[in-house]
């Protein structure tokens, strides 16, 4: 099975902002001599090096998951959106704002 890949990265300043685009995603880098920051759909990932070395570290810092368990699900019958709950030691407490 053969698979091609597609990436392209734009200039949109040269030298610094770039748009990269590829088959399943785009992202946006933000790029100096040394250093960069990329903000992407997975998240967003910081990389420095020391130029003319080789040396490089990257970090990645990924967007938290979203649990459709916890989605809010608004206008439906049971609608709290006016109420607040507190936390308390019998469990949760009810207040109207």
């Amino acid at each position: 099975m053969v698979r091609l890949n597609f990436y392209r990265r734009l200039p949109l300043i040269p030298g610094l902002i770039y748009l990269n685009v590829s088959r399943r995603s785009l992202s946006l880098s933000v790029r100096g001599r040394g250093v960069g920051v990329t903000f992407g759909r997975r998240g967003i990932s910081f990389s420095a090096g020391l130029v003319g070395t080789g040396i490089s570290a990257r970090v990645e810092l990924p967007f938290p998951k979203v649990n459709s368990d916890q989605d809010v699900q608004l206008n439906n019958n049971n609608d709290t959106s006016h109420r607040k709950f507190l936390g308390g030691a019998d469990g949760q407490k009810e207040i109207e704002r």
